[in-house]
């Protein structure tokens, strides 16, 4: 065997090892950025799963307004030019772990009295807004003030507040 066939040999014999070697590390860097990629897809399954469970939790705790048809009709005959949100919270829901990125809040309306008038017809509909306003999960107040005259009643909730989801 000849000098030159020796070196020609080791030359391909270097560019396969070189060139297998920068293969190798192509591979590698491939793999890693596919694990990379699945561990994305499998953080964001978790996160869409863990949302699914927070949802069901949150209709649990805090039902939709279009369950209830009395706070649409009430909201219509109140005086809305001059309500206000002077408070705007985040709160955590009892037995409701808040996912990071989605939080509940308590929004209190004002319409510069400390709460929110709404009026009614007479005492008996105020008396039947009071009542299924109370028994709503996500409306909150501190105190109840009823006035009656000739043109109806006026409901006034102190602290009236809405738990909403952001």
């Amino acid at each position: 065997m000849t000098k030159a066939m020796l070196l020609a040999i080791l030359a391909a014999a270097a560019t396969l090892v070189f060139s297998a070697m920068r293969l190798s590390d192509a591979i590698a860097e491939k793999a890693f950025l596919q694990e990379r990629a699945t561990d994305a897809i499998l953080r964001w399954d978790k996160s869409y799963m863990a949302l699914g469970e927070f949802d069901r939790k949150w209709i649990d705790s805090v039902p939709a307004a279009a369950d209830y048809a009395d706070l649409a009709s009430l909201i219509v005959r109140t005086d809305v030019a001059p309500l206000t949100w002077p408070q705007i919270e985040k709160i955590t829901i009892e037995k409701l772990d808040v996912i990071e990125g989605m939080y509940a809040y308590k929004a209190c309306l004002s319409d510069g009295g400390g709460g929110v008038a709404f009026h009614a017809d007479g005492a008996g509909q105020a008396f039947a807004a009071i009542t299924a306003m109370s028994e709503r999960k996500d409306v909150l107040f501190d105190g109840i003030a009823l006035a009656q005259d000739k043109a109806g009643a006026t409901i006034r909730f102190n602290r009236f507040c809405l738990l909403m989801r952001g």
